[in-house]
């Protein structure tokens, strides 16, 4: 088989078929190091709760502890709402009660 104008060698065939596997590979590996909840997804467990508060998991079991954030059970496991979590942090920077009133929350 001759490499004309409208062939492609199978040395050719081989590095773009490389490509996409590494391409593929790469990605696979970026969504594991970056994993983000579900867009569509309200409920985040300690590591992600943590990651999007920007704290350690200790601190996340901490304010459950202290009573500062809301936690939902499931079996043994601790799940938390993101608006939950931006209703603390809102508390946090303006006072419980402007938060809390904003967020539609009666104390």
């Amino acid at each position: 088989m001759s490499a004309g104008a409208g062939t492609r060698s199978a040395a050719e065939l081989f590095a773009d078929d490389l490509v996409e596997r590494v391409a593929g590979r790469v990605a696979e590996m970026l969504a594991d190091r970056l994993a983000v909840p579900a867009p569509g997804s309200p409920w985040l467990n300690v590591e992600e709760a943590g990651e999007y508060l920007r704290c350690r998991p200790k601190r996340i079991y901490d304010l459950v502890s202290q009573r500062r954030i809301p936690a939902h059970r499931d079996g043994s496991r601790l799940l938390f709402r993101r608006d939950e979590l931006d209703v603390y942090i809102m508390a946090a920077e303006d006072g419980a009660g402007a938060a809390l009133a904003r967020a539609g929350v009666r104390p």
